[in-house]
């Protein structure tokens, strides 16, 4: 075996220490945000989605999604931020359980900022939730891989009058 030369040595310690400093953060992997941001997007959600006889948007792994989606798509990183900003001076983080339905509940029926948070952190709720196997296998009954060997048509429940 060669003995490295000393430029393949100094690469070698480069690459190194940038693959120690990526590994560094701390929030998701891959996220740009912070592990507080992330706890933060997990109360916000879990208020729109929280636990019933399936787990709620934090069981599911939905704020952690988003933050490893918000690594790769600086858009995300931006809107999220905006978000919790919203929420943040709406009070939403200083409360109980109780409180931050409270102040959800009022930001709804808020000015246009806050209805507008309110409603992406909704978005992001359900978009990412749906997408989770506790979404859509536990919560919706989704069964992949499965076909129908004849279809029935539309139940008279579902029929339009006129149509």
């Amino acid at each position: 075996m060669q003995k490295p030369s000393r430029r393949e040595a100094l690469v070698t310690i480069a690459a190194a220490a940038a693959a120690t400093q990526a590994c560094s953060g701390d929030g998701a992997a891959g996220s740009s945000l912070s592990a507080e941001e992330v706890r933060r997007l997990g109360l916000a959600l879990d208020t729109i989605l929280p636990a019933t006889d399936t787990p709620g948007a934090v069981g599911a792994g939905v704020p952690e999604m988003i933050a490893y989606d918000a690594g790769y798509h600086p858009d995300l990183l931006e809107r999220v931020r905006k978000l919790l900003a919203t929420f943040d001076q709406a009070g939403f983080f200083d409360q109980d359980a109780a409180g931050r339905d409270a102040v959800m509940m009022a930001m709804m029926d808020g000015d246009e900022a806050r209805r507008a948070a309110f409603e992406d952190a909704k978005s992001l709720a359900i978009d990412y939730y749906y997408s989770t196997e506790v979404g859509l296998a536990q919560e919706l009954g989704y069964q992949g891989g499965t076909y129908l060997a004849e279809f029935p048509g539309c139940t008279d429940e579902h029929l339009v009058e006129g149509a």
